[in-house]
């Protein structure tokens, strides 16, 4: 589910944008991208709440959802005003245009991250991983997504609309694949026990620092001297993570009286 709501939070605002382009009047379809960039932000989030109610019965599923919404306008805003003065900045000097990309590729990495742990750094005291969480999802599903329709419709003139438009789908579900994989990667050490906040508690299966740490030995002893080859690294953390799926007795985390109370 949270595959197809991340698609659909890139696909909304792209398609919206690939369906109104005006070389004279770009500030129309590009304002369009706002609004539909806050409907893609919704589905998501409302996709990512019912997972993580699965783990915390009490999740905030509207606060959720307006952090994502309110990220997703300043994230889409951002790229909105790319599609505009892209050209003008690309054509000013270093010393101009270096601040403004930067500050135009921090806000559009970090926006989503950033909203969404002022809502879940009230469960966790790793929620700050969460932020990082979106930074290398949106990356790395963005690379994927260019790589599978970007590149593929550019080199290939004659392709059909048809065929352009499924080779879009197929890429959205991709990059929406990632991002999921991605997130839900980093999620699991962000609501493992050692890190709910006090006011949250976990049953005897949830994932804990010694369930945490077991993954983690059989991850080193799959891939073994994993300190001396930053790919082996990588790939020991991803096993360490994964394995915690198949902690014995593994189950939700359900917040006693004392966590914060559901607005949904």
């Amino acid at each position: 589910m949270v595959t197809v709501g991340a698609a659909a939070a890139w696909a909304i605002p792209v398609l919206t944008l690939s369906m109104m382009v005006d070389p004279a009047d770009p500030w129309s379809p590009a304002a369009m991208m706002v609004p539909a960039g806050a409907a893609g932000a919704a589905v998501l989030a409302v996709a990512q709440a019912v997972a993580l109610r699965r783990w915390l019965s009490a999740f905030p599923v509207r606060r959720w959802t307006g952090a994502s919404v309110a990220a997703g306008v300043v994230e889409w805003s951002v790229i909105a005003l790319v599609v505009v003065y892209g050209e003008k900045v690309g054509a000013m000097s270093a010393v101009g245009q270096v601040p403004l990309v930067v500050a135009g590729m921090v806000s559009v990495t970090f926006a989503l991250g950033v909203g969404q742990w002022f809502v879940l750094r009230r469960w966790s005291d790793e929620a700050v991983l969460w932020i990082w969480a979106n930074a290398v999802a949106w990356i790395m599903g963005t690379a994927v997504f260019v790589a599978a329709v970007v590149q593929p419709v550019r080199a290939t003139t004659a392709m059909t609309v048809t065929a352009a438009t499924i080779t879009a789908v197929v890429g959205a579900l991709l990059r929406g694949a990632v991002v999921a994989a991605i997130t839900g990667v980093y999620l699991l050490p962000i609501l493992s026990e050692a890190h709910l906040r006090p006011g949250v508690s976990s049953p005897a299966g949830a994932p804990s620092r010694s369930g945490y740490l077991h993954a983690g030995s059989a991850a080193g002893r799959l891939v073994g001297a994993a300190d001396r080859y930053p790919a082996r690294r990588a790939l020991q953390a991803s096993v360490q993570a994964l394995a915690l799926r198949h902690v014995p007795g593994n189950s939700r985390l359900w917040p006693n009286s004392d966590a914060p109370a559901a607005d949904s």
